[in-house]
């Protein structure tokens, strides 16, 4: 037997996928497979495919001679979870039959099914006795089977049926379809919508392919075990009551949600090991609406095996007015190259407003056996946002509240989004959580951004307040770790946004980025604001030449930044044998296109270093290194530092900044342009631009600095300079 194929039939019947198991029986050797224990049939009554059931049990039931695969692990997983204490019949490894199967989920139809077929009654009783605590009664020589606790699809058709005839005798035979809301009690208007009392009307409701009303008038209770995912296209008033829903989740609550669902709570609990792959727990997709609800998710522990959202996975309708408490542990083991988690919903192409999200979750990645800067990837990276994971549309007024915590090893982190798309807007959204990513695993980098990981789109009025901390243990050379206070990379564009969490990164040994703003900027920024304090620090020597950067705005900045402003202080501490960048503002202006217009730094900066005078500390009260342009910029900071004068250059302006010279060796003009800058006496420095590398024809050296186009003042004579502003 092909076992590509074996594998292909089993994923059809999980999935309960008719049309692709129908293509993949084409011989009796495919009627007859067996993974382990589990015949087809069994597999079928073990997830539940009805559709399957229906159609293929008349013709799988016949079968007695099995070929058997290897069995999985998750099947027997799932198997040991249902039977229970009727495990210990199958301790020699006996095939579970399709009657035994039927029995331990609980399907009376499906065990009737067989019923005339076997003489194994007593085994059968003694599931039912052992996993579901009921005595079953003889009749004759066969049994009287309990009924299912879950109506199944032919139940709830039947029910609807009866429900349908009985209106048409009382009217007189009126339309059905239009008379159902009466029976149920109501009309299906807004103003008299249909009445849900109990979980059979609920999966009734969800059955209505209409668009009509429907309200909650009780608190109800959904077994994950005796549900099934279905679409709902209806519009469901929770009527400020709660859907409790228990059991593991295969699946999402909800499939499709096309209509809306407002106004109540949804509590999960114990929801099994995993989150549904490709999916969530409330909804696999939404397109309609999501809102003024609240969502408990507690207690969980979860495998994250696929990409996925806690509450929804995709989402073009509109989920607003949501309140999400979530606490647990998550480990992600994806396959995937980037695994994207979110904790409201995993891809956002819709409206995401109004979202407050409580939050204490510790996560765990795959990324465990790398063993070199190369196999590292091949492991898979993962990043989790705190509200959503990815923003392809419009996420507005979120917030990740008071005391929220997120804690991960390789997992990078986000305080709101993993990524905002290129066409993508995010405004009004704050961060408050704890952000902390700690790791011992070889040759992983640390990434964390207080509200995103990667801004590609419009970003406007973002603030972080959460303290961002990240730890690695290593010492391997080809690491890093990247924080920055509102992402780590803009390509697009940022405006009014502000950082007040402090923000710590401590490694062995590799590359330490830390921008109080952003470590990269590559796109626009203006009227932004750091107060956090920036604080590095590399503790080995290194045996490779490293370059560390740390700013309080951009650790490195190739694009435009207008009106930034630190008043955090910085304080880096590092080893020997690699340079580092610290600026006020920028680290490392690092383009001759990139600018630094209308900025300010009022924050302090202490460096130590035990570097020799061939591995320098940079440090510029404004920016470190210049290239590019930089514009009625000032600082007001001090500088202090316990390293000899040889390992460190400091400009109270401008660390350092490059001079060509002629083929005689004579000056002859900047490579960057500055000019209007302000910086306030006796605070430790001593010239504006620190130091000059001059490279000539044949040669390259350095010069010390001067205040070319910088101006020693005090603060009085800057607040009336023109460049002042706060």
């Amino acid at each position: 037997m092909d076992t590509l194929v074996a594998k292909k039939i089993r994923l059809a019947i999980i999935k309960d996928d008719v049309k692709a198991l129908r293509t993949l029986l084409t011989d009796k050797e495919c009627l007859a497979l067996s993974f382990g224990r589990f015949p087809l049939l069994s597999l079928a009554y073990l997830y539940g495919a009805e559709r399957v059931i229906n159609k293929f049990e008349y013709i799988l039931k016949g079968i007695t001679d099995y070929i058997v695969m290897p069995e999985e692990t998750e099947d027997y997983l799932l198997f040991k979870k249902k039977a229970g204490k009727a495990l210990r019949l199958y301790i020699g490894g006996q095939t579970i039959t399709p009657i035994e199967m039927a029995a331990v989920v609980g399907d009376s139809l499906g065990v009737k099914a067989h019923l005339k077929d076997t003489l194994n009654t007593e085994r059968v009783k003694k599931i039912y006795r052992l996993t579901h605590d009921k005595e079953v009664k003889k009749n004759g020589n066969s049994i009287v089977v309990p009924r299912s606790k879950k109506p199944t699809s032919k139940q709830l058709i039947a029910i609807l049926t009866i429900i349908i005839i009985s209106t048409i005798c009382l009217s007189g035979g009126l339309v059905a379809l239009e008379m159902v809301p009466i029976a149920l009690g109501g009309e299906g208007t807004l103003e008299s919508p249909l009445k849900i009392t109990s979980p059979t009307l609920f999966d009734l409701a969800l059955a209505d392919t209409s668009n009509r009303y429907y309200t909650l008038t009780h608190d109800i209770t959904i077994d994950m075990q005796e549900h099934v995912s279905q679409n709902l296209s209806i519009n469901l008033d929770l009527n400020g009551h709660t859907i409790l829903v228990k059991g593991a989740m295969g699946s999402s609550l909800i499939n499709k949600l096309s209509g809306s669902l407002t106004n109540g709570t949804i509590k999960f609990v114990d929801c099994g090991d995993r989150v549904p792959a490709n999916s969530a727990l409330l909804t696999k997709e939404l397109t309609g609406k999501a809102q003024n609800l609240s969502i408990y998710i507690e207690d969980f522990s979860f495998t994250a095996t696929t990409e996925c959202g806690l509450v929804a996975h995709s989402s073009t309708g509109t989920m607003t007015d949501i309140k999400l408490f979530a606490n647990g542990t998550i480990n992600e083991v994806s396959a995937l190259e980037e695994t994207v988690i979110g904790a409201l919903l995993y891809k956002n192409a819709g409206v995401v407003s109004d979202i407050e999200a409580t939050l204490d979750i510790s996560l765990t990645g795959d990324a465990k056996g790398a063993t070199s800067d190369t196999t590292a990837g091949t492991f898979g990276d993962a990043i989790f946002g705190g509200i959503v994971g990815l923003n392809n549309a419009t996420l507005t007024r979120a917030k990740v509240m008071d005391g929220s915590k997120i804690v991960s090893d390789t997992l990078d982190l986000a305080g709101i989004s993993a990524t905002n798309g290129e066409k993508a807007t995010m405004s009004d959204v704050t961060n408050n959580a704890t952000l902390t990513q700690s790791t011992l695993t070889s040759y992983w980098s640390p990434n964390i951004g207080g509200i995103t990981m990667r801004n590609y789109g419009k970003l406007t009025g973002a603030t972080n307040n959460g303290t961002i901390q990240a730890t690695t243990n290593q010492n391997q050379q080809n690491t890093s770790i990247i924080l920055g206070g509102i992402t780590t990379t803009n390509t697009g564009t940022i405006d009014n946004a502000k950082n007040t969490g402090a923000i710590s990164g401590t490694m062995l040994a590799g590359a330490l980025n830390i921008g109080g703003i952003a470590y990269l900027n590559e796109g626009v920024v203006t009227n932004t604001t750091n107060t956090g304090n920036i604080s590095g620090t590399v503790t080995e020597t290194e045996a490779l030449t490293m370059e560390h950067h740390l700013a309080g705005g951009f650790a490195v900045n190739n694009g435009s930044i207008t009106k930034i402003k630190n008043d955090g202080d910085i304080v880096g501490s590092f080893s020997t044998d690699s340079s580092a960048f610290v600026g006020g503002v920028v680290g490392l202006n690092n383009t001759q296109t990139a600018s630094i217009i209308s900025s300010q730094n009022n924050g302090n900066i202490t460096v130590s270093t035990t570097q020799t005078e061939n591995k320098m500390v940079f440090v510029g009260g404004v920016v470190s290194y210049l290239a590019g342009t930089l514009t009625d910029s000032f600082n007001t900071g001090s500088f202090t530092t316990s390293a000899s004068e040889k390992a460190v250059v400091k400009g109270a302006v401008i660390g350092f900044t490059m001079v060509q010279s002629d083929i005689m060796g004579a000056l002859y003009k900047y490579n960057s342009d500055w000019a209007n800058c302000y910086y306030i006496v006796e605070q430790g420095y001593s010239v504006g631009i620190g130091n000059f590398f001059v490279r000539g024809v044949f040669s390259q050296s350095y010069m010390d600095g001067e205040d070319s186009n910088t101006t020693a003042t005090d603060l009085d004579t800057l607040k009336n300079s023109g460049v002042y502003w706060q």
